[in-house]
């Protein structure tokens, strides 16, 4: 279905090494169905694949400035992620942390942009006050507001993977106690293939 179109669009593009924001905004305007459903902390997701979460900064790799290298792998490794769940059976999950987030974000261009990837996520996850004090937890053990939301919802949903393009943020919680993994995108990819 659409995930075949969108990786028939994107690998001539890793093969190349670069990606264009032209194809990419060509491909995701109007042509990803919405196939998101919300759930409550303990529901069972379901499905055998995978569950995958990513941050915001992961949604916007690939609309930030690919002149430089890592950014660029990053995007690319981001768009194959995206491009590979249904063949392999992973299932993204999302949140109404990552709606917050977006919803601040300042370039309404980008946000639109990236607001179109998020419509990828198979599940979204409400925030309760459980993921909220699990939340209050890791900003005292110095994560970030948003980030520590991103971490709690991840845990409490039992995704697999939690990925992130924040350097400093994935050294903090590899350091932390986690019941989730995090790291970025590109080492990911580059362990499950």
């Amino acid at each position: 279905m659409w995930g075949d179109t969108w990786f028939s669009l994107i690998r001539p593009l890793m093969a190349n090494g670069f990606i264009r924001h032209d194809i990419i905004t060509l491909n995701i305007q109007g042509r990803i169905p919405s196939i998101t459903s919300t759930v409550k902390t303990g529901d069972k997701i379901g499905g055998d694949g995978l569950k995958i979460y990513l941050d915001v900064c992961c949604y916007n790799r690939p609309f930030d400035d690919l002149t430089q290298m890592r950014v660029r792998l990053e995007a690319e490794a981001v768009l194959a992620i995206l491009s590979i769940m249904q063949e392999k059976g992973w299932i993204l999950v999302s949140s109404d942390v990552v709606d917050l987030e977006l919803s601040n974000m300042k370039n309404s261009a980008k946000r639109n942009k990236v607001s179109e990837l998020c419509r990828l996520a198979q599940k979204k996850i409400l925030t309760t006050k459980a993921i909220a004090e699990r939340a209050d937890d890791l900003q005292i053990l110095g994560v970030k507001a948003l980030d520590s939301f991103h971490i709690a919802v991840a845990e409490s949903s039992e995704v697999d993977i939690l990925l992130s393009t924040d350097d400093k943020l994935v050294k903090l919680a590899r350091r932390l106690s986690l019941s989730v993994r995090m790291t970025n995108p590109l080492e990911w990819l580059s362990e499950v293939l």
